[in-house]
């Protein structure tokens, strides 16, 4: 489906959470910080749509000034209408709100569902997933082929397919995702007491047919993400093992529990060093070592104006592209369509309008999130663990991109944060292996 990059995909994957969420039965959250949250979600949805809806003249004009100059400009012939919307392109606008609101239903319902059980079934679901992808990947790698699956021809000039992800960047946001799920499901299901028993025990428990699962997903997918030389998505990946490595140091687990993890963690850099197009990811690195970060910059340089000239609504959600056509200084070889930073672009395409909701949701989500991480005696906080060190590493890796603009990775993210703010209750508090939480 090409992660929802279309808005075809889109739409059956938001037909698809919807279907999901009212089975799943939505509640009402407990804590005061997760309710501030779901409110502001709720605003958040609601301002995007706000930027779609046709206003008098004058108010477009007393929000968004520059809009009117935009629109006369970029116009074949002159625009004579009472009412516009403060969106510069409705229908990126229309796409970027349906992606919203799938993000905010899939946080909702994947809380929901966590409460209950079903932590087990999604992560084998995303390993096996995982592996798939890689397959295709590797497939795509070895023909030479510019083409998805072998026959679907991208609809942007220059697209390096990954797997069915249209950009490798995009790929690399879903890997680390990935595998933070499969690295904290692992160490979920090898926690033991100090008196663990032998080696030979450990090491059958761990060669299990699910525990091999886990361990080549997490292998294969770090090693399509060299393979893809994903720059941002390397340096996001190693941070988010990072967290995870310091959340475990903080944990009384015995050193000998460490020692599987640790091996996993060398076996999959082998593979990234010996799989992974080395060449092509030196040739990258050395680019940045000349280069820096000249082509970012030069994008976050021409946004400036645009969130100057937009600072109350923004140019629309997802129309940061459309706004290049006037704002792009840079020679048009490239176009911009993307501001390759996720919070410079929510500054370009929301303005106020979206990113004090945005901030505020932030700040309710940590706060429910520490909560859920203190918790010493939570019987799957290496889930929660896992799920902060994945959003901890798209956090990173949107710093240089936006690869929760993606349908797909939007929703895996809002399902990891789901899954480690949800409210522990019943069968959800069992073991790895007890039936409440297949």
């Amino acid at each position: 489906m090409f992660g929802g990059v279309y808005a075809t995909s889109g739409l059956l994957l938001t037909a698809a959470m919807l279907v999901l969420s009212v089975n799943a039965g939505l509640r009402r959250p407990a804590t005061r910080a997760l309710r501030v949250l779901d409110v502001t979600l709720t605003v958040i949805v609601g301002a995007a749509l706000f930027q779609l809806v046709p206003l008098p003249d004058d108010v477009v004009r007393a929000l968004s000034p520059a809009r009117g100059a935009f629109v006369a400009t970029n116009a074949l012939t002159p625009v004579t209408s009472a009412f516009a919307p403060l969106t510069l392109s409705v229908s990126d606008t229309a796409h970027a709100a349906l992606t919203l609101f799938s993000i905010v239903l899939t946080f909702w319902t994947a809380r929901s569902i966590f409460s209950r059980g079903g932590i087990r079934t999604f992560t084998i679901i995303v390993a096996w997933g995982a592996i798939v992808f890689a397959i295709v990947a590797f497939a795509q790698h070895a023909s030479g082929t510019p083409l998805v699956y072998g026959f679907w021809r991208p609809r942007e000039s220059g697209a390096w397919p990954l797997g069915p992800f249209i950009n490798r960047n995009h790929f690399g946001t879903w890997g680390i995702m990935a595998s933070c799920a499969c690295l904290g499901y692992l160490q979920w299901r090898r926690e033991k007491p100090l008196s663990a028993p032998k080696w030979r025990v450990r090491l059958a428990g761990w060669m299990d047919g699910r525990g091999i699962v886990l361990q080549l997903a997490v292998m294969l997918v770090a090693t399509v993400i060299a393979l893809g030389a994903s720059r941002s998505a390397l340096v996001a990946l190693a941070c988010a093992a990072g967290y995870f490595a310091f959340c475990a140091a903080g944990v009384r687990t015995g050193a000998r529990a460490q020692v599987p993890l640790a091996l996993l963690g060398v076996s999959a850099i082998a593979g990234m060093v010996t799989y992974g197009n080395p060449g092509h990811l030196l040739l990258r690195l050395d680019e940045t070592r000349e280069q820096g970060l000249a082509s970012r910059t030069a994008i976050w340089r021409d946004a400036v104006p645009v969130m100057r000239d937009y600072t109350l609504t923004g140019v629309g959600a997802g129309a940061f592209g459309t706004a290049m056509r006037m704002y792009q200084t840079t020679p048009r070889t490239y176009y911009h369509n993307e501001a390759h930073n996720q919070y410079v672009q929510l500054l370009a395409e929301g303005g106020m309008l979206l990113t004090v909701p945005v901030s505020i949701a932030l700040i309710a989500f940590v706060v429910a999130a520490r909560d859920r991480l203190a918790r010493r005696d939570d019987q799957v906080r290496w889930m929660r663990v896992a799920s902060a060190s994945a959003l901890v590493g798209v956090a990173v890796q949107s710093l240089w991109e936006t690869g929760l603009t993606l349908p797909a990775n939007g929703m895996f993210a809002a399902a990891l944060a789901g899954l480690l703010v949800h409210e522990t209750a019943g069968a959800s508090t069992t073991k790895p292996n007890s039936k409440g939480l297949g």
